[in-house]
């Protein structure tokens, strides 16, 4: 079975046409994102898979970061470290390209009481020593929505 086929059938569910319900839905938004993220060339792979530190902006605050990132196929994902007065806060991400130069990052808090997660997008340029973007997402403390810059060096 071909991915546009897996995709019919699965809209086929999404639909009402076969089954009902949300269930459908997700699965569809799930293979359907999977099957939009582009393949990573080998240079890129060797350019994006390592450690990554930095800084980011929330709310005229700067907080220093590092994410250590490997790519798995068509997939990035990794894990990032940042400090928050004397806490130290752990993350997953995961993502990939949906376009040559823009890296596409979801994240959220290692620990799954705490409700924390959003997305980071970085421009790429070839041969990367510095990675640039934006987040936004839900604020670990506040619960609120947060935004910022980001910047990431080798």
């Amino acid at each position: 079975m071909t991915g546009n086929e897996i995709l019919a059938l699965i809209a086929a569910f999404a639909s009402g046409s076969v089954g009902t319900g949300i269930l459908s839905n997700v699965l569809y938004d799930g293979v359907k994102n999977v099957y939009a993220i582009l393949p990573i060339t080998d240079a890129r792979k060797k350019a994006i898979s390592k450690r990554w530190n930095g800084n980011f902006t929330q709310g005229g605050k700067s907080y220093s970061i590092n994410l250590n990132l490997k790519v798995k196929r068509k997939l990035i994902v990794g894990y990032g470290q940042y400090t928050d007065g004397t806490q130290q806060i752990s993350l997953v991400v995961a993502g990939g390209f949906y376009r040559d130069d823009h890296l596409h990052l979801s994240y959220k808090n290692k620990d799954v009481s705490v409700f924390q997660h959003g997305l980071i997008v970085l421009y790429v340029p070839h041969n990367p020593q510095k990675l640039t973007g934006k987040f936004v997402g839900i604020g670990r403390d506040s619960n609120q929505i947060v935004g910022g810059d980001i910047e990431l060096n080798v």
